[in-house]
C-alpha cells in the first residue's frame, strides 16, 4: 500500500517560471537547452557526490542549471523533487489514476512532473486535493517516497531495525517506519557522517545532492562514498537472557529475578529492587530520573485508574493483556506526547499488574543511551520472574 501521505514544515519562494530553474528536461513540455555536461559543472568541484552526479548526468538521469551549476546543497520544494524522480524513472509503470491538484494549475512548469510521480506511486497529496508543490520536501518524505514507488518491501520488524541504526529513530513518524526501514535495508538512505552518531534527519530538508546519491544506489552508479551510505544495523537477538540474580522488597511484597552483571538499588535511599541497570546506579538511585534501565514499584493506586487509555501525556501504540503469578496485568506501548516529565516522542513500555487495590508498575524508557529494544525484552522476563509474597 502507498502509504505516502506527506506533509511539510517549510516554504520556498515560489518558482516563477521553468525556463528560470532550468532543471529537468521531463519537468517540463516544449524544448529547453541540454543539460550540462557533467564536467562542466562549476560548483561541484571536491563534492563528497561529485562522481555520483557526472555518472547521473552522462546517464540523462539528472541535470544542472543554464548557468552550468547543479547546485548540489541547495534544498528541494516537492515540485523539484517529482521533477527529479520523474526524470529517473521514465518507464515505471501507472497505478493510479490521474488527479486534479487544486494548486497545481496545467501552465504550472512541473505539472507534468507532479502527475507522473503521483500515477506512478512515488508521491501523494494532502487532504483538500492540494500538492503543495513550492513546500520544501522532508528527508522522510523523500526517502518514503522512493521506497513506495520502487516498491521496497517493509521488513517484518521495522521499528527494531531503525532503533538499532539510528540514533534519532524515535523522531521518525510512525507511518514512515516500514518505508525507512526497507530504503535503509536496501542501501539507498543517505546520511551525511557524523561522529559516534547516525542521524536519519527525519524533518530536515533534502538536498538536491543527497537526492542525488539515492539514485546513484538504486541504479548502481558508483561514487557515493561509503560513509554517506547507511548500514542497517540488525536488532540484537531475542534470545533469552540469563536472569541469575533475585532480589526482594519487602515492603512491597514481591521478589524478582534480575541479568547477570546487572546492579540493584543498594535501598539506601530509594526502596530496594525498584530500579535495575547494567552500570551503577548510585546517582540516579539518588534523583529517580528516568535513565535507568528498568524501574518497577508498587503504587497505592488503583489498577483501572493507572492503567487507563485516558491520557493527554502520552499516545498509546500498543497493548495487550496477560497474567502475572495469577494477577491480572495489561502490558503498554506508548509515545510521550510532551505533556508532562517525559520528553515529546520518548517511548515507554510498561507492565501495570493489579494488585487488587494497588498497581505494580514495570517500566523501561527509551531515553539516549539506553538499549531500549534489549531493555523491552530484559523486562518481559523479569515480569515473568515476579512472585509475590501474599
Amino acid at each position: 500500500m502507498k502509504n505516502t501521505i506527506l506533509y511539510s514544515v517549510q516554504h520556498l519562494k515560489p518558482i516563477f517560471s521553468w525556463l528560470s530553474v532550468g532543471i529537468f528536461a521531463s519537468a517540463v513540455g516544449g524544448s529547453i537547452a541540454p543539460p550540462a555536461k557533467a564536467q562542466n559543472y562549476s560548483d561541484i568541484q571536491g563534492h563528497w557526490a561529485q562522481q555520483c552526479i557526472q555518472g547521473l548526468t552522462q546517464q540523462g538521469v539528472v541535470s544542472g542549471y543554464p548557468d552550468q551549476t547543479f547546485r548540489p546543497d541547495n534544498v528541494i520544494t516537492r515540485a523539484e523533487y517529482a521533477a527529479m524522480i520523474d526524470q529517473a524513472f521514465p518507464n515505471t509503470s501507472l497505478e493510479r489514476n490521474a488527479i486534479n491538484f487544486q494548486d497545481v494549475s496545467a501552465s504550472y512548469w512541473g505539472q507534468n512532473a507532479i502527475q507522473n510521480t503521483y500515477r506512478k506511486g512515488f508521491l501523494s497529496g494532502y487532504p483538500g486535493q492540494v500538492f503543495k508543490p513550492n513546500d520544501l520536501i522532508q528527508r522522510v518524505e523523500a526517502f518514503v517516497a522512493l521506497a513506495s514507488g520502487l516498491d521496497y518491501d517493509s521488513p517484518a520488524s521495522p521499528e527494531s531495525l531503525l532503533n538499532a541504526t539510528y540514533t534519532d529513530a524515535q523522531e521518525i513518524p510512525e507511518y514512515a517506519e516500514g518505508k525507512i526501514a526497507a530504503a535503509t535495508k536496501k542501501g539507498i538512505l543517505i546520511s551525511p557522517p557524523k561522529p559516534d552518531v547516525r542521524l536519519m534527519g527525519p524533518t530536515d530538508p533534502a538536498t538536491r545532492a543527497q537526492v542525488a546519491a539515492a539514485l546513484c544506489q538504486v541504479k548502481n552508479v558508483s561514487g557515493v562514498p561509503d560513509s554517506y551510505v547507511v548500514n542497517a544495523q540488525q536488532p540484537e537477538e531475542n534470545s533469552p537472557i540469563a536472569l541469575s540474580q533475585t532480589c526482594t522488597n519487602e515492603a512491597a511484597g514481591y521478589t524478582v529475578n534480575y541479568p547477570q552483571g546487572w546492579v540493584t538499588n543498594s535501598g539506601s535511599v530509594v526502596e530496594q529492587c525498584k530500579v535495575f541497570d547494567p552500570e551503577s546506579i548510585s546517582l540516579p538511585e539518588q534523583s529517580e530520573s528516568f535513565d535507568e534501565a528498568v524501574h518497577i514499584r508498587v503504587d497505592r493506586v488503583p489498577f483501572e485508574r493507572v492503567a487507563s487509555t485516558d491520557n493527554q501525556s502520552s499516545q498509546e501504540l500498543s497493548r495487550r493483556q496477560t497474567t502475572i503469578d495469577g494477577y491480572q496485568a495489561v502490558v503498554v506501548e506508548n509515545k510521550a506526547t510532551g505533556i508532562g516529565l517525559i520528553p515529546e516522542g520518548v517511548r515507554s513500555y510498561l507492565y501495570f499488574v493489579d494488585l487488587d487495590g494497588q498497581t505494580l508498575i514495570g517500566t523501561t524508557y527509551d531515553m539516549q543511551g539506553q538499549r531500549y529494544q534489549r531493555n523491552k525484552q530484559v523486562l518481559d522476563q523479569m515480569m515473568n520472574s515476579l512472585s509475590f509474597n501474599r
